[in-house]
């Protein structure tokens, strides 16, 4: 577990640890120079949980990630967890067994679905139902690691290297899924309280994304989806919208405005199967949208890079 500032929800992710029914593991924690008190959150576990905490000077959240995964201690598996995720009781008893029922499996992924209980958690909760809902099949095979609550087996990670400008998990995944299986349980579900709660926040999450995308797609072509693509449709259709009513043609903006609308029906038809609230169901279609003009932005400034700004460290398996 990689820790920085986290000191609000970290307790919650510690405590379900506490509470898992698979007690075999030992918990490394790396401090990157968190200026508030998570690392004393963390030590204040010892009585509690197998735990070592290590406090670094602040480096950034790939190179804690890589620190902490060099400093576990070596076992045949690796979980990794963010400090904002709490994981189910059943959680590491699911996990493990079926990493020790399957040696083609590199990777059992649970699914971080947001904290319903604040501002914006349940618009980004129906999202994340429908990328789940896209991401396996009925037998549990995934197409996408979770990296913030995922169980790898250390003998897959031999060799490689991951990749920090297309997205750790994402790059993982690519590599993993060339030998390997990777599970995502539909019914393994961890709670993510560390989620934005403002729009600000929103925007920035849809930006970051965008730009690890296309990222990803720059190193890997065969990444690339149909759902991709059309996140990129918002954008050119609010700067339609900007510009006709910037030039007195209410009649452009108007069209704008109703693609846009017409954009978020598509999206409520595509995902009238994912369970929600009406209430939800709306929010997630409004946030969607919206997002993803932001979402535009970051592919397009990724874009125009014109190369990947390629930052590599390797996974050490012990």
């Amino acid at each position: 577990m990689a820790v920085h500032d986290d000191e609000r929800y970290l307790a919650l992710a510690l405590d379900a640890l506490c509470a898992q029914r698979f007690r075999d593991f030992h918990l490394t924690v790396w401090d990157d120079g968190s200026s508030d008190g998570s690392a004393a959150v963390a030590e204040g576990y010892a009585g509690r949980l197998p735990i070592a905490v290590i406090r670094g000077a602040h480096r950034g959240r790939h190179f804690a990630k890589q620190a902490a995964w060099s400093h576990a201690l070596p076992a045949p598996y690796l979980l990794v967890l963010d400090s904002d995720v709490a994981l189910p009781p059943e959680a590491l008893e699911r996990m493990a067994a079926a990493l020790d029922g399957d040696p083609g499996i590199a990777a059992v992924s649970a699914q971080a679905r947001s904290f319903t209980g604040r501002p914006f958690g349940a618009a980004q909760a129906f999202m994340e139902d429908l990328f789940f809902a896209s991401n396996g099949d009925a037998t549990g095979n995934g197409r996408w690691i979770v990296g913030g609550c995922v169980l790898l087996r250390r003998s897959a990670l031999e060799g490689l290297e991951v990749r920090a400008d297309v997205g750790e998990d994402n790059d993982l995944s690519e590599k993993l899924r060339a030998r390997w299986r990777i599970v995502v349980p539909q019914d393994l579900v961890a709670t993510h309280y560390g989620v934005p709660t403002t729009l600000a926040g929103v925007l920035r999450r849809f930006y970051r994304d965008g730009v690890r995308v296309r990222a990803l797609l720059r190193a890997y072509p065969s990444a690339r989806q149909l759902g991709n693509v059309a996140r990129l449709a918002p954008l050119p259709l609010c700067l339609a919208g900007m510009a006709g009513a910037a030039a007195l043609q209410p009649w452009v903006a108007a069209g704008a405005g109703a693609l846009l609308a017409g954009y978020a029906a598509a999206f409520l038809a595509a995902s009238r199967r994912v369970p929600a609230r009406l209430a939800d169901r709306l929010a997630g279609a409004l946030t969607f949208t919206v997002g993803n003009v932001a979402f535009g932005l970051g592919y397009l400034r990724e874009a125009l890079r014109g190369h990947a700004a390629v930052m590599r460290e390797p996974a050490r398996p012990s």
